[in-house]
């Protein structure tokens, strides 16, 4: 009884310290950070936008898996890193407003890395005190602290101790409740979105059970196959339990720009140089962002993403490290020579392209991702272990000696809030916050397009954000509170306008084509603030019924007529101009023209072309040809327009090609009078379907397969798992 009440002493204490880390979200009133990235803020932008469409789709009773708010139409199911169905979001999304519960989940996050990592550390045969220790290090360590912005990044890295520590369970007993038990966290792992801490954790486990298989110093772990194929067994399930999100995800792969994985110079660019390990003593040794003093841009005009490669724990923990490489603990030699082994292989991928394993990010998986520093989080990881051992190694000498006792204490004390209160301090001081009310507040370009048809697009808005965080940093937050103006990708989700700009992890190909066109096709002078737009742009535009652009730059164009001024509040920035599309199209049109392309890239060619008329033909690829009369009277009606569903009621005189300007992806499907019907790529990345003449009901539903049968395996797989944990609970029962 005393040692569990001792056990719940530690969860409670170590609950204190993940609130106390993120008081500040909370106390003297609910905040959001507002940490600014390159041209946005990540965390405003892309994280908690993508929340607030899951948040607001499970309170209406639905699972959000599309959204025709921004880029003309997203697969939030495909990308994935909205995080659906991991536990934490999923739970805190349906139960709180959005803001609480994204700030929530940042207290679960830590308190699962805390109580993770102490749990492993316990498991490790480590004291009680060093086990907090060795948790307060994993879990504010400099990965962390940093990836504030990126909760689809923070979400799966957490939960990196539970699973190592049923690996190492599984290796040493082979017991059928640590398989089960390691399925969890490598589901949650998965389900957390990010593709690249999903390899990078595999990658850690395969290193660490490479190195226990083949150390000849742990009697307790047979060198044996059968161990292997346990563990094998329980990330497969892990992977099954997750297929809701595998098999989606595997689908947007075979779309994305990424299907066949990046050049090397993509794959490396955001490599860890060596000299950025001084940043583990001190984070702000090449400069600060948030004070404007870090080069963010380099010599070669390329990124330098601060944020990526910061892996700080501190300078007393770094010594423990050293004090564990001369540590004589034989029990713990094969764990520590593990995380020795890991920290050493962790830090070589790192390094990227200035590291001699350089080439294997010339390879598939490596090549699918863009930043190897991101190998930090097992870097981390290790040397928090490894000062563990260093720590343990050297509280037993202090015992020995016969330590007062209130002196060990003070010690102790002393060396938990030299982890805690730095990190806690560097956070608090790099990332901003807003209160709420502030960051919801309607900004003056909501207030002026409510009501008003279309969508908008945004043209240039991240030159000035630029230009204020490279030279002031965000000391002075109000620039970035202002630029909200711009209804940039994915912000605008939050005021409920539609944004054909589109900002994901990764895009598929023929979005990337299309903002790709949206952004060269116009030209801008960046020290005047003037901008010109091709024809090709201002077709593009129509073609997608964009409305409305909102730019800081001054554009003389006769079809694009200045409606609105956003000037800023007596500050020496540029002002918001808001330009009406005289030529929009609507976004659901028939048309009685059409030409054929083989794929997108000679759709864009044809559109190019001065004889193209959008208004009255599409281009389609691989249609059939079909000879088309001219179209004297037509009627379209919408009786559903929802996210993964639209209805309309379509009458013409002739047969036609019915236009939705919304993305093209595999998943929708579409219905004349409820016969299935094929639909045609068009426009780059529109839907066309051949109508025939008279009145009839069309219906466009998403429903992909890769979907459905993701989620029958994961509920087959659930339904497995839950058998076989009350199959050996009932086996230890009976045992006991």
């Amino acid at each position: 009884m005393k040692r569990v009440k001792i056990e719940w002493l530690s969860i409670i204490i170590l609950a204190f310290f993940s609130f106390a880390f993120y008081i500040k979200l909370f106390f003297p009133q609910l905040s959001l950070f507002f940490t600014p990235d390159l041209g946005r803020s990540d965390v405003f932008h892309y994280n908690f936008a993508k929340r607030f469409l899951l948040s607001e789709g499970l309170k209406n009773g639905h699972l959000p898996l599309w959204s025709n708010k921004n880029g003309t139409g997203i697969s939030l199911i495909g990308e994935g890193q909205i995080g659906m169905f991991h536990i934490v979001n999923f739970l805190l999304s349906f139960l709180f407003n959005t803001p609480f519960a994204f700030n929530l989940s940042y207290v679960v996050y830590s308190f699962i890395a805390l109580t993770g990592s102490f749990a492993l550390a316990r498991f490790l045969n480590l004291s009680r005190f060093t086990s907090f220790f060795v948790a307060l290090i994993f879990a504010f360590s400099g990965f962390f602290i940093f990836q504030i912005t990126h909760t689809d990044i923070f979400s799966s890295a957490v939960f990196l101790p539970l699973v190592f520590l049923f690996a190492f369970k599984t290796l040493e007993t082979r017991k059928l409740k640590d398989v089960l038990f390691i399925a969890l966290p490598i589901s949650q792992v998965i389900l957390g979105g990010h593709s690249q801490i999903i390899f990078i954790t595999l990658i850690g486990i395969g290193i660490a059970v490479l190195t226990i298989l083949f150390s000849d110093s742990q009697k307790g772990i047979r060198k044996s196959y059968r161990s292997t194929l346990f563990l094998a067994f329980g990330v497969l399930l892990g992977f099954l339990l997750a297929s809701v999100h595998v098999l989606p995800l595997l689908e947007f792969k075979e779309n994305s720009v990424r299907q066949h994985g990046l050049p090397f110079s993509r794959a490396t660019e955001n490599s860890l140089a060596p000299k950025f390990l001084l940043t583990f003593i001190y984070p702000f040794i090449f400069g600060n962002p948030a004070k404007g003093t870090y080069p963010l841009s380099n010599t070669n005009g390329k990124w330098d993403i601060f944020w990526e490669k910061m892996g700080y724990i501190g300078l007393f923990p770094l010594i423990f490290v050293f004090l564990a490489l001369f540590s004589k603990n034989k029990k713990q030699s094969c764990y520590r020579k593990t995380f020795l082994f890991l920290l050493v292989i962790s830090t070589l991928l790192a390094f990227g392209k200035y590291s001699p394993l350089f080439f294997l990010f010339f390879f598939p998986p490596f090549n699918f991702f863009r930043n190897p520093a991101r190998f930090i989080l097992l870097m981390v990881f290790s040397l928090s272990f490894l000062a563990g051992f260093g720590l343990e190694s050297f509280l037993k000498k202090i015992t020995q000696k016969k330590y007062d006792k209130i002196n060990l204490f003070f010690l102790k004390t002393f060396l938990l809030l030299i982890v805690f209160i730095p990190s806690f301090l560097i956070s608090a001081s790099y990332h901003p916050t807003v209160p709420v009310d502030e960051v919801m507040k309607k900004p003056k370009s909501v207030l002026f397009l409510e009501d008003k048809p279309g969508r908008t697009y945004q043209l240039g808005s991240g030159w000035p954000y630029l230009q204020k965080l490279l030279t002031s940093g965000w000391k002075d937050i109000d620039y970035y509170l202002f630029a909200k103006n711009s209804l940039d990708a994915n912000m605008n989700v939050l005021f409920n306008t539609d944004q054909v700009g589109i900002y994901d992890g990764i895009l598929t190909q023929r979005q990337d084509t299309l903002q790709s066109l949206l952004i060269n096709e116009a030209a801008g002078d960046l020290v005047n603030f003037t901008a010109t737009a091709s024809a090709f742009h201002q077709k593009i535009l129509s073609l997608n019924n964009v409305s409305f652009l909102i730019s800081p730059f001054k554009i003389n164009n006769e079809n694009l007529p200045l409606v609105k001024t956003i000037s800023p509040p007596e500050k020496p920035w540029p002002p918001f101009y808001i330009y009406e599309n005289l030529r929009v199209l609507p976004r659901i049109r028939v048309v009685d023209h059409y030409q054929n392309a083989e794929n997108y890239q000679q759709a864009i060619e044809l559109i190019k072309a001065p004889d193209f008329n959008p208004e009255n033909t599409v281009i389609l690829e691989n249609a059939p040809q079909i000879t088309l009369n001219k179209i004297n009277n037509q009627a379209i009606a919408i009786l559903r327009d929802q996210e993964e569903e639209i209805i309309l009621k379509v009458v013409t005189d002739n047969d036609a090609i019915l236009v939705l300007a919304d993305s093209f992806y595999p998943g929708w499907q579409a219905f004349v009078d409820g016969k299935q019907t094929r639909i045609y790529p068009a426009n780059i990345n529109q839907r066309a379907i051949f109508v025939p003449d008279g009145e009839h009901i069309i219906r466009f539903l998403f429903a992909p397969k890769s979907f459905k049968m993701g989620l029958t395996v994961s509920l087959i797989s659930f339904s497995i798992w839950i058998v076989l944990f009350i199959k050996t609970f009932l086996a230890k029962t009976k045992n006991e």
